[in-house]
């Protein structure tokens, strides 16, 4: 079970297939977090299967595997890892699938306030 402590930052993995998508989560995250970005969800799989992070936060919509299907894969590894899944494209259908599936948030883009 990964946790944070006090002697290392929080690590957060974001997965997103489009470049500059992650380029901006880099720039919001760096420096506060341990921050590690994956535009292919299946490296992204095999990395929760080996390591994983505090916070996953994850695009619906990917080419090779979902970001449902990583959400289901990443909570029977790491079920500790809190989950935020974020789409450009959501339903009520799809956020109550992802609750329902483990998912701490369901977002919709593109988002206003960061912070929040």
């Amino acid at each position: 079970m990964l946790q944070a402590s006090s002697e290392r930052r929080p690590r957060i993995a974001v997965v997103d297939d489009e470049p500059l998508i992650l380029e901006a989560w880099k720039e919001i995250l760096e420096g506060r977090y341990e921050t590690k970005l994956f535009s292919d969800p299946l490296s992204a799989a095999t990395y929760f299967e080996t390591e994983g992070a505090d916070v996953a936060v994850l695009d619906v919509r990917m080419p090779g595997m979902d970001g449902l299907a990583l959400l289901e894969r990443i909570k029977r590894s790491q079920p500790s890892t809190e989950v935020i899944m974020i789409t450009g494209h959501g339903t009520i259908e799809m956020a109550v699938q992802a609750i329902q599936a483990g998912a701490y948030d369901f977002v919709c883009k593109p988002i206003d306030d960061i912070d929040a």
